[in-house]
């Protein structure tokens, strides 16, 4: 059976000396805009959401026709007595996560909100992955293997659970994967906590992040993303 191949750049994260204040590919920080745009509330719990990352569309790869940058949002997340997480991060349409997507304009827009976690610049390095879905159970365990379980903008997802591609909420098609998101960046995500504010906290403390956009980007809503835990 002859295997397709995915193109993807896998991201080398390093924490940024300064703060990054222009439109480039970046994980956490704060986003920068190209549209005057006020970050996104979790609709379970009402607080602020905090950037995960800022993705471009256009740059390493076209990844969208559109649009040039996605903004990716998590709720904190509230937990009851327990310790059970109340907001549906995991979910794509929960409502307790989200992605934007916006066009290059003539000016930029930076929130004065403060960060929860610092800016990480990128290094990329591009790879061909098997275009496959890693929970078919019929296929080799080497070319599964061969799937990056790094952070990577574009190539396959490496799902830790089910496939779970989600549907545009206004077409109703499967959505074009286009960036994965693992937790383990270069230590602690989060500088300014404490470690006992970090455990109390479920930004993607582990498993894994997927981003996806519209197949047809038929909405400038038409993105999601989800995480999975193993």
């Amino acid at each position: 059976m002859e295997i397709e191949g995915n193109v993807a750049h896998i991201c080398k994260l390093s924490r940024a000396e300064d703060t990054i204040t222009q439109p480039v590919l970046k994980f956490g920080g704060t986003p920068v805009f190209y549209e005057e745009t006020d970050s996104p509330k979790c609709s379970q719990c009402g607080q602020r959401m905090d950037l995960i990352g800022q993705i471009t569309l256009k740059d390493p790869q076209r990844l969208s026709e559109k649009f040039d940058m996605a903004y990716v949002f998590m709720c904190l997340g509230k937990f009851d007595e327990r310790g059970g997480l109340l907001c549906e991060t995991y979910s794509a349409f929960s409502g307790a996560n989200a992605v934007l997507l916006q066009r290059k304009s003539g000016h930029l827009f930076i929130p004065k909100e403060t960060a929860n976690y610092p800016d990480y610049i990128v290094d990329l390095t591009p790879e061909i992955e098997p275009d496959i879905d890693v929970e078919d159970l019929s296929l080799d365990e080497e070319l599964v293997e061969s799937v990056s379980e790094e952070t990577k903008i574009g190539g396959t997802p490496l799902w830790l659970q089910t496939n779970e591609t989600p549907l545009c909420v206004n077409c109703v098609e499967p959505m074009r994967f286009i960036a994965q998101i693992n937790p383990e960046l270069d230590g602690p995500y989060l500088a300014r906590h404490t470690k006992e504010q970090r455990d109390s906290m479920n930004h993607l403390k582990f498993g894994m992040g997927y981003v996806f956009i519209c197949q047809d980007e038929c909405h400038s809503e038409s993105a999601a993303f989800l995480w999975q835990c193993d």
